[in-house]
């Protein structure tokens, strides 16, 4: 749009516009982590040789692997949470605050979160799901669980190799070059021995 024409508009004209615009995105967003969620469970990414639909939105989308991450665990998580699918379709929910919302809520607390949530701010929410995952790590830090590799951890962490796509050749490589893997130790901070894997290993 022409700058003059935008310098132009009143503050109240600009700031009506800007919030039909996020509206806009949102319902936008929701549409799109709804057919994420249904490409995901089609497995339909194997097709064009991908290891999961993480790394094929990274490689199609050109996005990062933490925000293709992201999109996919956000759909999965939205399928199962129809109310706060729902709050975010219809506007009442921010992407900030579904972000926070959605590692907190459960099947059981969908509608509880659903109502609460939007009289939270993206902060608020963010605060108390950090104190979540805290209260998490305590507890799993109390007993015995099992690791990636098949062992079982001594604080909730080992040093497992898990395979992590790295997509580098052309889009129309075959399925077995495009998508070539790496191995990449992983474990919780605070783990401290693995009965598989023995001693973490440096990420």
């Amino acid at each position: 749009m022409d700058r003059a024409v935008l310098d132009g508009m009143s503050g109240d004209d600009v700031a009506e516009v800007i919030g039909q615009i996020h509206a806009l995105e949102v319902a936008t967003r929701a549409a799109m982590l709804e057919f994420v969620a249904a490409f995901d469970r089609s497995e339909a990414w194997r097709d064009d040789g991908a290891t999961s639909a993480t790394a094929w939105l990274a490689y199609r989308l050109g996005l990062s692997h933490r925000t293709a991450a992201e999109w996919v665990r956000l759909a999965g998580a939205l399928s199962e949470l129809p109310r706060i699918a729902e709050a975010f379709a219809s506007g009442l929910l921010s992407w900030d605050q579904l972000r926070a919302v959605v590692s907190m809520a459960t099947p059981d607390t969908d509608a509880e979160w659903a109502e609460r949530a939007p009289t939270l701010s993206a902060a608020a929410l963010e605060a108390l799901a950090r104190q979540a995952r805290m209260v998490s790590r305590e507890a799993d830090a109390q007993s015995p669980s099992a690791c990636a590799g098949g062992g079982t951890t001594i604080t909730g962490g080992c040093a497992c190799q898990v395979d992590w796509p790295t997509p580098m050749e052309p889009w129309s490589s075959p399925p077995s070059t495009a998508w070539p893997s790496r191995r990449r130790p992983t474990r919780s901070p605070g783990s401290t021995s693995c009965t598989r894997c023995g001693p973490p290993m440096p990420l």
